[in-house]
């Protein structure tokens, strides 16, 4: 069942420096209203952003909530990871983290490809980085320990 039209909730959208993709920009300050049912399955913040979908438009990010007075709702625009998930795929390695940058930037892209081509959440991608980026490290100390 659909809310009634007043029961509608204002959410204002947001650029986000160096995350907004260009597309969007026209979209920053934009105010739209959306049935209250929506809004449980957008995404819940910065590490685990969802997308707001109008047709054949989509627009990723997460919705930030200030309490105020007033209360505002605001959809902060972001490309298919946001900075928070970015850091925490660069937090996997532990210790001195990515020493070879191309490493990193690999893992940034697939990240991005997954979430975008097959819809994974974010918090599920980063758990499956850190598996498969172990099951990396184990192998390479095996082969070390067998002097490979």
């Amino acid at each position: 069942m659909s809310s009634p039209l007043n029961q509608f909730v204002p959410i204002t959208f947001r650029a986000v420096a160096g995350e907004t993709p260009a597309g969007a920009l026209p979209l920053d300050g934009l105010t739209f209203y959306f049935p209250p049912e929506y809004l449980t399955a957008i995404g819940s913040g910065p590490g685990n952003p969802g997308q707001i979908t109008a047709g054949s438009q989509t627009v990723r990010g997460y919705l930030q909530i200030t309490t105020g007075p007033p209360l505002a709702r605001e959809w902060m625009m972001t490309n298919e990871l946001t900075a928070a998930v970015r850091a925490q795929i660069a937090a996997i390695p532990g210790g001195l983290g990515w020493v070879n940058q191309p490493s990193l930037d690999t893992f940034v892209q697939l990240g991005r490809n997954v979430r975008r081509d097959y819809g994974a959440a974010a918090p599920d991608i980063v758990t499956l980085f850190g598996a498969l980026y172990s099951a990396a490290v184990a192998n390479r100390n095996a082969q070390i320990a067998a002097g490979g």
